[in-house]
């Protein structure tokens, strides 16, 4: 039990120091699929990220119609937010979204989004 938190903690920390550049890029690591691996290449909005922002952004009182920090019911409102960088910096690296009471989202989840992103965030 000790282990696994000090590899988790080890592995969170080596990601939160070494995952970005100037640019805000999330550089892939080898704990993850990067953008050039076969299970990142299987990522899709459709059947892998949507749901995750279903169930995570896209509900009553947060990323919907009207909402004014953006409308996340449609593809189109997510790659506004995905092309001003605010995905990326939200949920991957500052993991201020999603605020509770939403649970925060699991690291599978999170190399989904990042795949998606460095895919350069495909309507597939």
């Amino acid at each position: 039990m000790k282990l696994n938190v000090l590899i988790g903690s080890s592995l969170l920390a080596v990601l939160f120091l070494a995952c970005t550049n100037k640019k805000g890029k999330v550089t892939p690591s080898t704990n993850k699929p990067s953008a050039g691996s076969s299970a990142c290449d299987t990522v899709t909005y459709a059947k892998h990220v949507l749901p995750i922002i279903n169930a995570s952004c896209a509900f009553s009182g947060c990323h919907v119609a009207g909402f004014p920090l953006g409308d996340f019911t449609s593809y189109a409102g997510v790659k506004i937010k995905v092309d001003e960088g605010k995905i990326r910096q939200k949920v991957l690296l500052d993991k201020s979204m999603p605020k509770t009471p939403t649970p925060p989202l699991t690291q599978k989840q999170l190399d989904i989004i990042s795949c998606w992103l460095e895919k350069g965030a495909p309507n597939n």
